[in-house]
Parts: C-alpha cells; structure tokens; sequence
C-alpha cells in the first residue's frame, strides 16, 4: 500500500470522527500550520472548495470531494512516505485504529515504487537502428514484452494488497492446494539449477493461470477491485493469457494479435474500479449507510465494517441463489465443527430464524460454508437484490444473527 491509499481509506473516518466527536477538529484540519504540526504536510489537511487556496493550489487537492457539515472539502494530495509515521499515530490518538492495525499498517504502507497507473508505455526515448529482419523483430516483440511485465507484476502487486488485507500477513495459507502445488514445482525446479533464486515470495512462482484462479477462488474479497463481474474479467484474463505465450516464448505476434493486445490492456483497465471517475460522497449519508455506497461504485472500503465478531457478506449470484454463503479466515475459528448445526436468525426478529450447517469440505482451506436452507433463501430474496451486502454477526459458535442494512 502508497501513502497516498493510506490516507484516502481513512479519510471518511477521521471526517466521520469531526462531525460525531469533535466539530472543532475540522476547523483546525484547514489550518496549514495544525496540519504542519501534526502530520508534517505542507498543506491544510483540507480546505474547503470556495477556500482561498483553491485559487491557485487546487492542484495539491484530490479531485475527491467530501461534504461534511454540509461543506464541501477537498483534500491534501501531497503526501510522500515521511509522513507516515505521524498520520498512523493521529489515526491511534483518535482511537480510529488500534495498536494491532498500527503495526499492521505500519508493515503494509511502503516507498512508492512509482508504478504507473497506466500500462501504456513509451519508446521514444529508444533509439535502436535494426540491421536485419531478425533485428527488427527483436525489438518490435520488445515493446509488447515491456507491456506484459508491466501488466503481470502489477496484477501480482494488487492480488498481494487484496488478499493481505482479507486474510492478514498469512494469506498464503487460504490459496488453493493446486496452486500451492504448482508453486512448489516451480521452486523445486529452480533449486535443482544453478541460477540465482528469483525470489522469496510465493505468488513470484505463480503463473499467469494461477493469478486467475486466486481472484476466482476469493471473488469475494477481490469483486469491489473491479467494475464488473467475474465472467467479464475472466473473458479478458483468459485472452491475455494467450497472447502471453507468444510473447514469452519468443514468437513474433501477428499484426492482428497486436491490435489484439491493445484492445485486451485496454479492456483490463477499464475493469478495474481505480480506473473509474469518483464522485463527491455526502458524509451524513455515509454515516448511516456505508454499505450503500459500497454497492454504487462510490466507496470501495468495506474492512472497516467488519468487526471481531460480525462481518459483511455481498450477495452475488450464487449466495443470492443457492441458500449458502462462505466465511471468510478471520472468522473461521468462531464457527462450529464440520457437518454441526446452527441457528440463524434472520432480522431482528428473534422468531424468525431457520437452522442451518455448517460444511468445512466445500472450501479448499477448510473455512466454512453456511448452508442456511430454503428458509434464508426466502428472507434473502424477500429484502434485498443481487451485489446487496447484510451483516453477519457471531452471536455463539452455533448461533449467528443475519442485519439487513438500511437504504440499501
């Protein structure tokens, strides 16, 4: 995670903090010298849109505006690594974070490695005069070769983000065995050479193939990353992957492949949400529901909803049709033992309830899966519509309570 991720995730909830705890720490928020102090920026933390600096340093904001106390803010784009340190510590003193998610946060956000958000990439600055056929080739293969890199590192990077951010520093451990297997393949062969260790992380030795099986496995957690569905990113993970053999294996892509390629990166970027044009959130309205916003594209962090013991299940199409849904690792120890029993009430009614199993084979790394029956299936379709979230809350191992959330 960049600094700047950093401090746009927790934004709503230090401005949710000014309007519920402290109104006057807006006030100082604008103030360049109380943000100087605290968090070492050189700009007010925010500033209001009709503010005087918006004349001429509009572009040290974020185009992200935020309505709190019904006023419109803006806020402070200029933020490098340094700064870190005294934005994690304010998050602690407003008791946004905990000391835990201090040094969680504290591993996780790093040096910007200065990844470009585009894959686009320029050879201008190439000069390379080919003195034959093969030549040439060679270096028109190089730019697509470029293209590529720069696509499967930076898919690498964002399943590391997601899943670290699901699962903790262990996400390993929730992968799928084959991957895992063919992970080990890959190792074993490469320990069998005398070449240097290409690296010490796992998903390194991934293939292509294995990407899209781990964001197919835990759509779950990786669906808000992207603008539409899982059948929409496979169609054009499944394409790219075949135009990545040539490309890998030294084979020079036909004129129609290359058009093909382009169209292909083109159709990744525009699945992926960062890609997407936000727009300004009212505050009041996201405090009193969060969860809405989740499912219309205006606010994609939903880890701040989960507690110790409740969590927030999106109801795609097999949770909204089938009767079950899956527990995330997190979780995975407040539920009972395979094939046991549960109760689940349903609302607020603690007469409405159905009970249900819980399944552990049906997971590959052995979470639950909570088949709720007929019953669940009804209530589910009775109040809510597909990409819909409820809560779960954990009441006792064999006892869970399911919310509907308002306004959805």
């Amino acid at each position: 995670m960049k600094i700047g991720q950093l401090v746009k995730t927790y934004v709503p909830l230090i401005f949710n903090y000014c309007s519920s705890k402290d109104n006057a720490e807006l006030d100082r928020l604008s103030d360049k010298e109380y943000s100087k102090k605290i968090f070492g920026i050189n700009y007010p933390f925010c500033a209001r849109i009709d503010a005087p600096i918006m004349d001429n340093e509009s572009k040290r904001f974020w185009k992200q505006s935020f309505y709190v106390q019904s006023k419109e803010y803006r806020v402070s784009s200029q933020w490098i690594i340094s700064h870190k340190p005294k934005f994690l510590k304010y998050l602690l003193q407003l008791n946004i974070i905990d000391n835990e998610k201090f040094q969680e946060l504290n591993k996780q956000v790093v040096h910007n490695a200065n990844l470009k958000q585009s894959i686009q990439i320029s050879n201008n600055n190439i000069s390379v005069e080919p003195k034959n056929k093969l030549e040439k080739e060679a270096f028109d293969m190089s730019k697509h070769y470029q293209k590529f890199y720069y696509l499967e590192r930076s898919i690498r990077i964002l399943i590391e983000e997601v899943m670290i951010k699901a699962y903790g520093v262990n996400w390993w451990s929730s992968i799928d065995d084959r991957v895992k297997r063919n992970v080990e393949r890959n190792l074993d062969y490469e320990l069998d050479t005398s070449h240097t260790k290409r690296s010490e992380r796992a998903i390194d030795y991934t293939t292509f193939g294995d990407l899209r099986k781990i964001i197919n496995n835990h759509w779950e957690v990786f669906s808000e990353k992207f603008s539409r569905n899982l059948n929409s990113v496979n169609e054009v993970l499944i394409d790219l992957n075949r135009l990545r053999v040539s490309i890998a294996h030294c084979s020079p892509l036909a004129e129609k492949e290359v058009k093909r390629l382009e169209i292909r990166l083109d159709d990744w970027s525009d699945v992926l949400v960062s890609q997407k044009k936000k727009t300004a959130i009212s505050f009041n309205e996201f405090q009193e529901s969060a969860e809405k916003y989740v499912n219309q594209n205006k606010y994609k962090d939903t880890s701040f909803l989960n507690t110790d013991n409740s969590f927030i299940v999106t109801l795609g199409k097999k949770y909204y049709e089938d009767g079950f849904f899956n527990v995330r690792v997190r979780y995975s120890e407040q539920f009972g033992e395979d094939s046991s029993k549960i109760k689940i009430q349903l609302g607020e009614n603690s007469k409405n309830f159905t009970i249900g199993k819980v399944n552990r084979t049906a997971n590959t790394n052995a979470t639950p899966r909570i088949f709720a029956g007929p019953l669940y299936k009804k209530w589910v379709q009775a109040h809510f519509m597909r990409g819909d979230i409820f809560r779960v809350e954990v009441i006792e191992k064999d006892f869970i309570k399911l919310s509907q959330i308002k306004d959805q």
